[in-house]
């Protein structure tokens, strides 16, 4: 959804570059970048766990925002690997994973009785009430449909199909899960992330199915 916003070069040029440059004079390699977020990100996991739920959301956005230095790095210094971009992608998928079961053990570590009751409908979105027993299966369908998004692009991408578009991407995963945490309408941010990855999933499948068929059409042509 960001990528039609075209932001991505200013980011690059004003926050990206120069500061991967001030980690290349501190001695830092991009896979050192890497490791620092996915451990920032399930540090993050373990605050949600404590119910800790405003520092984690703000640590997950700051170390999901140190990921976007890692190729930025590797592309400065000239040492861009294959091992890099294995390391890069499994990180993101573990640290996000991580986050998201953590909020669905949210319910079962911190509410002795799991009931699928809502007593107040007016307060279920709120903080205080985050820990009703809605949350596992929407976070479950979340943390599903959101692995198949980025599997369905891999896929994708090695089947010759370009895949960066779509509803919900990661940055716009890592978004909303950091304002639902910092701002305590957790529910809510979890149930969009479930919609639209459910939506995005359907969108890139049927780019793959279409743009699959176009190209046997024309070897065959």
């Amino acid at each position: 959804m960001f990528e039609t916003l075209n932001i991505r070069p200013i980011l690059t040029k004003y926050i990206e570059l120069p500061l991967a440059k001030c980690m290349h004079k501190c001695g830092l390699r991009p896979n050192h970048i890497t490791v620092i977020s996915l451990l920032m990100c399930l540090y993050s996991s373990y605050l949600v766990i404590s119910q800790n739920l405003f520092s984690a959301g703000l640590i997950f956005f700051l170390g999901s925002a140190l990921d976007l230095f890692d190729g930025t790095l590797s592309r400065l210094t000239s040492t861009s690997t294959e091992f890099g971009a294995l390391l890069d992608s499994v990180g993101d998928r573990l640290g996000e994973s991580a986050l998201l079961s953590a909020i669905i053990m949210l319910p079962i570590l911190h509410n002795p009785q799991i009931t699928f009751v809502i007593e107040d409908y007016r307060n279920v979105f709120v903080l205080e009430h985050q820990l009703n027993a809605f949350l596992i299966p929407i976070g479950l369908l979340a943390l599903i449909s959101s692995q198949l998004v980025s599997y369905a692009r891999a896929r994708g991408e090695s089947l010759g199909v370009s895949m960066k578009h779509g509803l919900m991407t990661r940055a716009e995963r890592v978004i909303l899960i950091s304002i639902g945490l910092i701002t305590g309408y957790l529910f809510v941010a979890i149930m969009i992330i479930a919609t639209l990855s459910c939506l995005t999933l359907i969108q890139r499948v049927y780019k793959i199915s279409r743009d699959i068929k176009t190209v046997v059409n024309n070897e065959t042509k």
